[in-house]
């Protein structure tokens, strides 16, 4: 899936052409907890890089968001900050029906 949007379910809109501009100049920086995540849940850096670049921003925080995207039907999100001239990746994770809806898209209370 590719969505193209993004307004910012909060109001504070997250600029996604931005983010993945910036991705694609590949001005990313990978923090220790995200390197450490990748090997636990064998996440590729691959799978990472397009859930950015083809993902739906599903919640917003303040200078961050939650990615989700669709890989060979795997739910994968996947919590990205920008702060200035590059991103960062804070983690990623295949989400569960525990806590997501069937679309992956909204948290169960």
């Amino acid at each position: 899936m590719n969505y193209p949007h993004n307004e910012g379910v909060f109001g504070i809109a997250i600029d996604v052409k931005v983010l993945r501009k910036l991705c694609r100049e590949d001005k990313i920086k990978w923090t220790l907890h995200i390197l450490k995540r990748m090997g636990e849940r064998s996440i590729s850096s691959e799978l990472i890089i397009n859930t950015i670049l083809k993902g739906k921003i599903i919640e917003e925080y303040s200078e961050s968001c939650l990615i989700l995207n669709f890989e060979d039907a795997r739910p994968l999100h996947v919590v990205v900050g920008m702060g200035g001239e590059e991103i960062f990746i804070v983690t990623a994770y295949f989400p569960t029906l525990e806590k997501w809806d069937a679309s992956f898209e909204n948290r169960k209370e």
